[in-house]
């Protein structure tokens, strides 16, 4: 029974039993830098494998480069942390005004 709710976790792409997604959230909003997270998401791809994606909301990051490095840095702490070695991260500005919807 296992093999099969093993196996049914990972084609419906749930959250790791191993993980817990609060903690996730809470260890990336800890990270210096950020602000707040968002749209965070996490699945199983493989036994023992978890991919994630979140939007991220960095203060104080000035330049591009700045950004990427802080990102960098969130992705080397979920694998040290949770073991989440495929990370995708949206880097969003802080104080950047958000994009107004234009009906044409």
């Amino acid at each position: 029974w296992g093999l099969v709710r093993d196996t049914g976790n990972v084609l419906l792409e749930g959250v790791p039993r191993w993980l817990d997604l609060d903690e996730v959230e809470r260890a990336i909003a800890a990270e210096p830098a950020v602000d707040t997270v968002h749209h965070l998401h996490v699945w199983e791809v493989g036994s023992d494998m978890a991919a994630l994606s979140a939007h991220v909301v960095l203060v104080d990051t000035e330049t591009l480069h700045a950004a990427q490095e802080r990102g960098e840095e969130i992705k080397a702490m979920l694998a040290r942390r949770f073991g989440i070695e495929h990370a995708t991260l949206q880097l969003e500005c802080h104080d950047c005004a958000q994009p107004e919807h234009q009906h044409v």
